[in-house]
């Protein structure tokens, strides 16, 4: 029997919510190109279970491969650290936040781009943001072509 599909949005997040849950492409990683096959590798970090899965759906569905993870820990210790095309956080998370995963990674030499998701962003979170060369900050409640739009800029397919 196939999963029933859900429809309709997340609330407050403008985005499709899906019922596929964690079914990660096996193929092997390819570090040179950043991809998974020949789809570019988007890493999303959130600890929210329906924000991040919404996302995944979303991105899946417009032709992206996807790599998902509860915590920047989590993100941290994956091979797809090092070969995220892009990097999807969410800015407030428990532990590492949003800035701080990623000055973490470019500590480790591992500059994706990145960009951050909050219901909390303020001027000054735009301010640091900045700075520290995040790729674009998307307050929350945020459209799905919007996401799409930033996510195609900073893979360089826009």
């Amino acid at each position: 029997m196939r999963p029933r599909k859900r429809s309709g949005a997340i609330p407050g997040y403008g985005l499709p919510g899906g019922s596929r849950r964690g079914m990660r492409d096996e193929r092997s990683w390819n570090r040179r190109n950043l991809q998974v096959g020949s789809r570019p590798l988007i890493s999303i970090v959130d600890d929210d279970d329906g924000v991040r899965l919404a996302l995944r759906d979303m991105l899946a569905s417009n032709g992206w491969s996807v790599a998902d993870f509860a915590s920047p820990e989590a993100f941290l210790a994956d091979p797809a650290s090092g070969t995220s095309a892009c990097v999807i956080s969410d800015l407030q998370m428990p532990g590492m936040d949003g800035l701080a995963l990623h000055r973490a990674l470019l500590a480790r030499g591992e500059a994706p781009p990145l960009l951050l998701i909050s219901a909390f962003a303020s001027r000054v979170v735009h301010v640091q943001a900045a700075r520290q060369g995040v790729q674009a900050v998307l307050e929350k409640p945020f459209e799905a072509e919007a996401l799409l739009a930033a996510v195609a800029r900073a893979t360089g397919r826009a």
